[in-house]
């Protein structure tokens, strides 16, 4: 089963030209490839805050993930510096934590 999926988190980090990707365990962020991971976006008004406005289809089955800072051509610059993040919507649904279904907000 298919979970839509919005990611947002704080990362004052970068600098110019450098922008912030979800990379992971999952086809949808890129298999743990930096130039294949889901794009995360700033504006002025909103940095340190990074998101992803529309949600993706990611498997409800566990996966994990790292926030990499990448350069324009989305190559990593500096991976996280910590163990992996995981994440497993479906073991979240069936203890209560999540409604049955809808988008989920990652927010870190």
């Amino acid at each position: 089963m298919l979970r839509q999926v919005s990611f947002s988190v704080n990362c004052a980090d970068t600098r110019l030209g450098f922008h912030l990707r979800v990379v992971g365990s999952h086809e949808a962020i890129g298999n743990w490839n930096p130039p294949k991971g889901l794009i995360l976006n700033t504006s002025a008004t909103d940095f340190p805050t990074w998101k992803h406005e529309k949600p993706m289809s990611l498997d409800e089955g566990p996966f994990e993930y790292k926030y990499v800072i990448c350069d324009n051509d989305g190559n990593a610059v500096r991976w996280e510096e910590r163990a992996n993040r995981t994440i497993d919507f479906e073991k979240l649904a069936f203890s209560g934590a999540l409604k049955p279904a809808g988008v989920v907000s990652v927010t870190e």
